[in-house]
């Protein structure tokens, strides 16, 4: 049987002139030239920015699902941008260099620094961290010893600080420090968990199945060559603004007025926050609040032409009035940022936590607010430079 001379020659125009095979060949060879160069970029990324995150010193607390620190542990740890950091916890599990658990000496102060990992000084060399400078800073401005106990435990939230509020009024602290940034309240609080507050249950667990978005954006999160990638473009601040401000319900902190979301946010942080408060003053404790920047904030506070309905200072405003409704002492460090040239380099650029550098700002203006507030334990000390 002798085929179609016309079907053939539709066929090879069809193909462009070319092999049958070619049209599984083709893509397979394109395929595997973009797998190799994807398998190359990653690796050239790891060479460029090496990072070992995972930290074998953190426990998970069993109820709310946070890290503590284990006793006497030490380690090193590094993220893609930053150092190397060494991770140091006392006998207590805190990142701190006070001794604990012991009695209060006689003329020492002690503050109790609580919150998640931007309170912990995460990403940062313990004596850069704002904790390991106030320190520093208050027992130079008051000439008398002065211990920060650090209690913050990674990847909690406001209601994993209202538990162990407890065990910070047992260290006989003469302050309280809560140091949160705009992050802190982004993920919002579990209805059940502030509910619950008193009596906290078991963290759930998480999905067996995980949906292939989550998949996704979990395989997009640990590419270093994204990593890469995102930190070289976003290093372009005005970049970075502009396209924070597209990521949606996250960045409606910078909006006034501010979104219903944000509203239910700041609500259930004023429940948490007055708990907090009551507690600490049932105990004679007087509690301060610290706000910290984040990123883009940073950015448009020094920007003096701001796109339309943009107020990076409409969240810290709405934080203050709920802090000094609680008898909290106030501590907008955002402020200080302000006045700065280029603030956002002091925050990594995709980690989006403050680096050594903003560390000694945010000891700064908490030494200086904590020793000129009268009603402060360290209200009369001497100013310091």
């Amino acid at each position: 049987m002798h085929s179609d001379p016309r079907h053939a020659a539709r066929q090879v125009r069809w193909l462009g002139g070319l092999p049958r095979r070619d049209l599984l060949l083709l893509p397979l060879l394109a395929l595997v030239t973009l797998i190799g160069l994807l398998v190359a970029s990653e690796l050239g990324a790891r060479l460029y920015a090496p990072a070992h995150e995972a930290m074998h010193c953190i426990k998970s607390d069993a109820t709310l699902g946070f890290g503590h620190g284990r006793p006497h542990c030490i380690e090193a740890a590094k993220i893609p941008e930053g150092p190397e950091v060494t991770y140091a916890f006392n006998a207590c599990g805190y990142r701190s260099t006070a001794p604990c658990p012991a009695p209060k000496p006689a003329g020492v102060r002690r503050v109790a620094v609580m919150g998640a990992s931007f309170a912990m000084g995460y990403v940062v060399p313990y004596e850069e961290s704002f904790g390991s400078r106030a320190e520093r800073g208050l027992t130079t401005a008051c000439k008398s010893p002065v211990e920060v106990h650090n209690l913050a435990a990674l990847a909690t939230n406001l209601v994993g600080v209202y538990h162990e509020l407890d065990e910070a009024l047992s260290l006989q602290p003469d302050m309280i420090v809560l140091a949160i940034l705009p992050y802190d309240l982004e993920e919002g609080l579990p209805a059940e968990q502030l509910r619950n507050r008193d009596h906290p249950q078991p963290a759930a667990e998480a999905p067996g199945n995980p949906s292939l978005l989550t998949q996704l954006a979990t395989l997009s999160k640990s590419s270093r060559a994204l990593t890469v990638a995102r930190h070289l473009m976003f290093e372009d601040r005005d970049l970075y603004a502009r396209t924070y401000l597209l990521s949606g319900e996250k960045a409606d902190f910078l909006r006034v007025p501010l979104s219903p979301s944000w509203e239910k946010r700041l609500g259930d942080f004023d429940e948490l926050l007055g708990a907090i408060a009551d507690k600490a003053k049932a105990s004679g404790v007087p509690v301060a609040l610290l706000l910290g920047p984040q990123r883009a904030q940073a950015v448009l506070m020094t920007e003096a032409k701001r796109p339309p309905g943009i107020d990076p200072t409409a969240l810290p405003a709405r934080i203050g009035e709920i802090a000094r409704h609680h008898g909290v002492l106030m501590i907008d460090t955002t402020q200080d940022f302000a006045k700065l040239s280029n603030p956002e380099r002091m925050i990594y650029t995709v980690d989006g936590h403050p680096d050594g550098a903003a560390g000694g700002v945010i000891a700064g203006s908490l030494v200086h607010h904590l020793t000129r507030d009268p009603g402060s334990p360290f209200g009369g000390c001497a100013r310091i430079p």
